[in-house]
C-alpha cells in the first residue's frame, strides 16, 4: 500500500510540474457535504504536501466550508491535466489547523503565510460578504423615484462628498417619492445612473457593507471625461484570474482630491 500511494504521488508531483506554466494548475476543486447531505464544491488554492497523506490548503475560516466540516469532516479533491488528460481524486478527512495542532502542522501553516503576497493577506482583514441586511436603521441607500428623467444635474461638493445641486433635490422631493431601499443579503439594487441618491450614517450597533458596480455604454461618453479607459475594449478571462490577481494597497488612495475630480471643473457654460 505504501507503494502504490509513492507511486499515485509522484504522478500527481510530475502533473503539477509539466503543468505549472498553466493557470488551472494551481487550483484544485474540494467537495464537501452541507448540512442538507448535500454535495458542496469550490475551487482552492493547492499549495503543498507535508507528507504522503497531508495536503495543505488555505482558506478563510468565515467560509462556508468550514461550517461544513463542523458536520461532516471528510471531503474529496480533484484536479485534472488537459496536457496529459490525467485526473487524479483524493478523499479523506478535513481538519482546521490550530495553535494546538502538532508541530508539523504549524510549520505548514506559518510557511503559507509567509509565501502570501500582501494583497492576499489583507483579504482575511475584509468583511464578510453577504451577511449583512440594509435598513434605515443603518442608514441604507435612498433613492429619488424617477428623478433620472430630470436629467444631468451640476455637482458640487457638500462637506467631503461630491453631490447634485442640493437646491434641485430639494426641489424635486416636493413632487418625487424619496424611497429607502432596505435589502437583504444577497439582494440587488439596478438604478440609472442620473437618479438621485444617497446613504445616510450608520449610527446602528452592526455594519453596512456592499459592493458598488457601475457600468455605461461605449458610446455614451462621462461628462468632461479624462481618463482613456473608455477607449480599451473589454478582455474576456478565466474566472481563475480572480485568484491571480495582484491588488494594491489603497493604503496610500485619496478618494478625496477635489483638484481631480473633473465633474467639479468650470467649463464656462455654468456662468
Amino acid at each position: 500500500m505504501h507503494t502504490h500511494q509513492t507511486n499515485w504521488l509522484s504522478q500527481l508531483e510530475e502533473n503539477l510540474s509539466q503543468h505549472a506554466h498553466l493557470p488551472f494548475a494551481h487550483f484544485v476543486q474540494i467537495a464537501t457535504i452541507d448540512g442538507d447531505g448535500r454535495p458542496a464544491n469550490r475551487t482552492l488554492t493547492f499549495r503543498f504536501f507535508i507528507s504522503e497523506d497531508r495536503l495543505i490548503f488555505t482558506t478563510d475560516t468565515r467560509t462556508e466550508k468550514i461550517r461544513h466540516l463542523t458536520q461532516h469532516p471528510y471531503a474529496e479533491a480533484c484536479w485534472y491535466f488537459t496536457e496529459s488528460r490525467t485526473q487524479f481524486r483524493l478523499s479523506g478527512k478535513l481538519s482546521v489547523v490550530t495553535s494546538s495542532d502538532d508541530a508539523e502542522c504549524m510549520t505548514a501553516r506559518q510557511r503559507t503565510w509567509r509565501e502570501r503576497t500582501n494583497a492576499s493577506r489583507q483579504s482575511f482583514t475584509w468583511p464578510s460578504a453577504g451577511e449583512t441586511i440594509a435598513n434605515k436603521e443603518n442608514g441604507c441607500i435612498q433613492v429619488i423615484k424617477g428623478s433620472h428623467k430630470l436629467g444631468r444635474l451640476n455637482h458640487g461638493f457638500a462637506g467631503e462628498q461630491v453631490g447634485a445641486d442640493m437646491t434641485m433635490v430639494e426641489n424635486a422631493l416636493k413632487t418625487m417619492e424619496l424611497v429607502y431601499v432596505e435589502i437583504e443579503p444577497g439582494d440587488a439594487l439596478f438604478f440609472h445612473s442620473n437618479i438621485l441618491h444617497r446613504s445616510a450614517s450608520n449610527n446602528s450597533d452592526y455594519p453596512r457593507w456592499s459592493i458598488i458596480s457601475c457600468y455605461s455604454a461605449q458610446s455614451n461618453l462621462a461628462y468632461n471625461e479624462t481618463s482613456t479607459a473608455w477607449q480599451q475594449p473589454i478582455s474576456v478571462v478565466p474566472n481563475a484570474a480572480i485568484l491571480q490577481w495582484e491588488a494594491e494597497s489603497l493604503g496610500n488612495a485619496d478618494f478625496l482630491k477635489k483638484e481631480n475630480d473633473p465633474a467639479l471643473k468650470d467649463t464656462g457654460w455654468e456662468k
